[in-house]
This record gives structure tokens, C-alpha cells and sequence, in this order.
């Protein structure tokens, strides 16, 4: 009966490791091919990466606005460069089949982060 109990704690605390593991994020190649000539749609925000390294994309702010950005891959993070000096990061990405989570260099959920990937430039579906 001890045997049974200590595999059944065993399991148990296996199986919180695995939730509370970190996320397993993108690195180098699948990185970049991860989202070069992809379209990332969030809640309030929309992002159309082209292979030259330009992002057309559409905000959310008083009805829907255009902008455009640049973005890099490097080997464990994707970072973004915007005409606002303020508004140069960075993110760490996971990818769950269409779904791409954005995470701070820390390794927190950004606030609007989780987006859905798209083929080819699907602006038009940001609504």
C-alpha cells in the first residue's frame, strides 16, 4: 500500500514540474522561418512580417491605423524597431500550431502577446 501511494505522490509532483516548466521558446532558424512572410493576428493588433525585414501592420487604437516597423530574428529573440524611438523591443516566442505566444526577455506573457499565425500577407482578415 506505501509502494502505491508514494508512485501515486510521485505522478503528482511529475506532473506539476511539467506545468510550471519554461516555455520552450523559438531559436534560430525556425525563428525567423516561424514568421518571415507570415501574418500575425492578436486581439488588437495585426502584423504582416516580409522577408526583407519590413512589418506592415494595423493597431487597434481609435477605429484601425496603419504602421509599419522593421524586424530581426537573432538567435533567441525577434526584435521589432518601430518610428517611435520607445517602441524598439524584443520578444521570445513559443509556437503551439498556429499560435504564437510573445514573452519578454524575462520570460512573462506580454500583454496582447498570443496571436495567430497566417500565410502570406492576411491583413485584410484584421477587422
Amino acid at each position: 500500500m506505501n509502494l502505491l501511494k508514494y508512485t501515486a505522490i510521485t505522478f503528482i509532483v511529475i506532473a506539476a514540474s511539467a506545468t510550471d516548466a519554461a516555455p520552450s521558446y523559438l531559436t534560430g532558424r525556425s525563428l525567423r522561418d516561424t514568421i518571415k512572410g507570415q501574418t500575425l493576428i492578436a486581439k488588437d493588433w495585426a502584423e504582416f512580417y516580409q522577408s526583407d525585414g519590413t512589418i506592415i501592420g494595423k493597431v487597434r487604437y481609435l477605429g484601425i491605423r496603419d504602421y509599419t516597423g522593421k524586424w530581426e530574428a537573432l538567435e533567441n529573440r525577434i526584435c521589432y524597431s518601430y518610428p517611435r524611438k520607445d517602441q524598439d523591443r524584443c520578444s521570445r516566442l513559443t509556437l503551439d500550431g498556429n499560435t504564437i505566444t510573445h514573452y519578454d526577455l524575462s520570460g512573462k506573457q506580454k500583454k496582447d502577446g498570443v496571436a495567430h499565425r497566417f500565410p502570406g500577407n492576411s491583413l485584410d482578415q484584421f477587422k
